[in-house]
């Protein structure tokens, strides 16, 4: 049996004072490979450092809808990030319509950018979608004759929304809220879900 954590954050500050530590027991706790996720510019950039460092680490560089705010001054870069050998997706990015911390025509632009860029260098998206679901769906169906692969991270959607997501061709993650003891849908969703789809 091979682990693979798809998505982490091992760039966040909370692990400044423990950081290798924590890595350097990844691979004896069973983890072969682990995927960092960008969030803006300079945490694309720490993943990919990460990366770097350790062998068993890979990167996925992009903006959270979160950070989308910044998106136009810095996508140069992250753009010149994936072509790097040990970026292996685009992301996080998507649209977050719960907190909505940046305007939603900017979330949807930042969006669209990420999905031309993954298309254009053949990189699976990793998807983030909160209380957003018909424009996410809208938004990618745009981009999906043109071969667009990835993840719904976080799957938080019903049992009707992933047969959709899984019928497109995507992938579906699914956090820590699955073992919340009112987790309902999201059971719904991993036991409706095949193995070979769900990460």
């Amino acid at each position: 049996m091979v682990y693979v954590d798809v998505h982490t954050h091992y760039d966040d500050p909370r692990y400044d004072q423990d950081r290798d530590e924590v890595l350097s027991r990844l691979p004896q706790a069973g983890l072969r490979y682990v995927i960092n996720a960008g969030s803006d510019r300079q945490t694309s950039s720490l993943s990919l450092m990460l990366a770097e460092q350790y062998p068993f680490m890979y990167a996925c560089c992009g903006f959270h809808p979160h950070e989308a705010i910044t998106y136009r001054q810095d996508i140069s870069e992250i753009e010149e990030m994936l072509t790097h050998e040990k970026c292996v997706a685009v992301g996080e990015t998507g649209l977050d319509y719960y907190y909505e911390n940046t305007q939603r025509e900017i979330q949807m632009e930042s969006f669209r950018k990420h999905l031309e860029l993954a298309v254009r260098y053949r990189l699976p998206v990793i998807i983030h979608n909160r209380e957003a679901t018909k424009d996410c769906l809208e938004i990618l169906q745009e981009y999906e004759p043109q071969g667009l692969t990835g993840v719904f991270h976080c799957f938080s959607g019903s049992k009707e929304t992933a047969k959709i997501v899984l019928n497109k061709g995507y992938y579906i993650s699914v956090g820590g809220p699955v073992t919340f003891k009112n987790a309902k849908k999201i059971i719904d969703v991993v036991q409706y879900a095949p193995l070979d789809r769900l990460m």
